[in-house]
Order: structure tokens, then sequence, then C-alpha cells
């Protein structure tokens, strides 16, 4: 077999300079400036909604820096490369002109799939932390997608091995009966302070001050963060599902476009004392309330439930997300994987690892 040559440094272009893409640009230069074994990172292609930045022969750190402080300042990539970005055709061009690399999706947009499809086809891997994608295309679609190669862990559990232990029992012929999973980590931060006594409407914007949820955290309180999360944890297990098929009840049955502070809070405020009762009534039954995803041969089922204190999956308290794996050989107990499910930080770190899982062979 001919030896595949060596590369030392591994060529990355990153759409998203949002809190996780920021963030992972820290994490690269960090790694970089470690003695860690294996080729170096080198970022030669920057996007956010607007702006594209392109240096073939990679950024500098300085570059990165002074494109870190424009957008930490709330600016524009626009704004630092005066490139504005019209056509992903503009960013596709590195795929044909580089030799192999990784192209890194950390927004949310809905419709970059092609540009995933467009990057296999060049020879690049692609890494996402995007679930939109993932579950806004159809299965068949979705199993191409896999088929190409998709690095896709950090959509469902930030930096958790949830997705390489959902393939490791795959690979070892054990039969998964039910995947239960508690997916978001700000939802289990809101549960985990109302346990203590905080009001949901502190709690919630809490949640939001400290970067847990989503940008607007109705998508977490309706449950299409979790919805989400499920369908991608159902299709990896190969069911043929939409996000229609998911059956799902909110956390807290508001409108998505309720999203701002004031607006927000006065929505909330409205169930504070139902979810005091409700917190209540489960400690004095030595429950916890949790938000699950449930994934069997039933569908994907997602929703509000009170779990007996002593179970696994009730436990957990901050951003933490739990996933249990019942299976074949896994049963009494069942396989249990626990950690911080949300922030940046944990987030930017499942992202550098799944693209340092693929720098071997570069």
């Amino acid at each position: 077999m001919e030896a595949q040559p060596e590369f030392s440094q591994v060529p990355l272009a990153q759409v998203g300079l949002g809190t996780v893409g920021l963030e992972l640009i820290k994490l690269v230069k960090s790694w970089n400036e470690s003695s860690n074994e294996g080729p170096k990172l080198r970022y030669i292609g920057l996007a956010d909604s607007g702006g594209l930045a392109i240096n073939k022969g990679g950024f500098s750190s300085q570059e990165l820096e002074k494109i870190e402080e424009e957008k930490r300042a709330g600016g524009r990539l626009s704004n630092v490369s005066q490139t504005s970005l019209t056509e992903l055709s503009d960013l596709e061009s590195l795929f044909s002109d580089t030799e192999r690399g990784v192209l890194i999706d950390v927004t949310d947009a809905e419709s970059l799939s092609q540009l995933y499809h467009r990057g296999f086809g060049c020879g690049w891997s692609v890494v996402v932390a995007n679930k939109i994608p993932l579950t806004s295309v159809t299965p068949e679609e979705f199993r191409k997608l896999t088929e190409g190669g998709i690095r896709y862990e950090a959509t469902v559990g930030a930096g958790l091995p949830v997705i390489s232990t959902l393939k490791h029992l795959q690979r070892q012929g054990d039969g998964i009966e039910e995947i239960g999973a508690i997916l978001s980590g700000s939802l289990s931060y809101i549960l985990s302070e109302i346990e203590t006594g905080k009001d949901l409407s502190d709690a919630v914007l809490d949640a939001k001050q400290k970067g847990f949820t989503e940008p607007n955290p109705v998508e977490d309180l309706i449950g299409n963060d979790v919805v989400r999360k499920g369908l991608i944890l159902g299709r990896s297990l190969g069911m043929e599902i939409n996000i229609e098929d998911v059956d799902v009840s909110p956390l807290v049955p508001i409108p998505e476009k309720n999203s701002s502070g004031r607006k927000l809070k006065e929505q909330l405020v409205k169930f504070d004392s139902e979810f005091r009762s409700k917190a209540q009534l489960a400690e004095e039954q030595g429950k916890r309330l949790r938000y699950l995803a449930r994934v069997n041969e039933g569908g994907v089922k997602v929703g509000l439930e009170s779990l007996d204190s002593k179970s696994q999956l009730a436990g957990g308290a901050g951003t933490s997300n739990v996933i249990q794996f019942k299976t074949e050989n896994y049963t009494d107990p069942p396989l249990i994987i626990q950690g911080p499910g949300a922030g940046p930080g944990v987030t930017a770190g499942g992202v550098l690892s799944e693209i340092n899982s693929l720098t071997r062979g570069y």
C-alpha cells in the first residue's frame, strides 16, 4: 500500500464567527502553540453572515487576533477583510485550490449541505456543530452526508462523546433498545435553578446571560433544540424520520417571536407559579424534573418528565447532559455518559477533537 504524504499543517475553512467560532479560533491557536504531536492547524478561510477573509498562505496569529477583536466588539468580518460574502462559491474556490483540508460549520444557517458536498467532492473533510442542516434535510440526504464522512459529534452533546459512543455500539453489533437523554444544557441549568427556589423567569434570563441558551431562548423552551438533537440520534440509528415526526411537548408553550428581554420576561412570569408548584411536588415525591428525549423503536419523544431522584437520568446539575444507552449488553446498569452540555468552550472543544481525529494521514 502506497504511503500517504504527510502534511505539516492542515488547512481550515471556518463558517461562523459567533461565540463558539471565536472560542474555536482561540483553541486552535493554543493547540498550535502547544507541544502536541501531529500536524498543526492553519486557517486559510473565515466567513460570517456578511464577510469573507481568505489567505491561502494561512492567517498569522496577529491577523486572527484582529478578526477576533472586531467580532467580539460586535463588528463584522467585512470590516476587517474589506470583502463581502455574496456567494458561497467565493468560499468554494478554496476547495479546488487547496489539496485537502477541513471545512467547519459553527453557524446556525439552514442551507449549507451543498457546501458540504462541494467540499467532499474536492477531498475535504467536514466538521459541524450546526444541527439545522442535518435535521432540515430528508433522511436520504442525511445518509448521503454521513456516507460522505461528515463529523457531527458536537451537534448532540457539545464536547461529550455521544455520537462516537453510538457508533461504537453499532460497530460491535450491540442492539440499542433505547436512548434516554438530557440533551439541553440550558434546560438542565434552568430546571436545577428552579429546584433551588429560583423563579422560572429569572432562571431563563440568567441562563441566557451566561451564554447557555440559544440566542433566542424560546428555541430551548419550546423544545426545538432537543427535538433536533433527538432527531439526529434517531437518524443515526437508521430511522427514516423527519422533524415533524418527533412527538414534542414544550417546556413552556410561548410564541417563538417573544425573544426580547422585557417581552420574554413578561411571558415567562406567567409560568413562575406553575413551575414553583411542579418543583415542590417533585421534591415531596422524591423526584426531579428533567426535560428528556427518548429514542426507541416507537420513534423520538421529547418532553418534561418527573424522574425518581435515584435514577441515573435524574442525576446531574448545572448544565449537565446525561445520555443513557440501554442495549442488549448494557441493561442493568445501562451505559451512561454525563458532563457539561452547554457553553462555547465545551462545544468548541468537541469540534477541535473532531478536527484532530481527521488529521491522521494529513
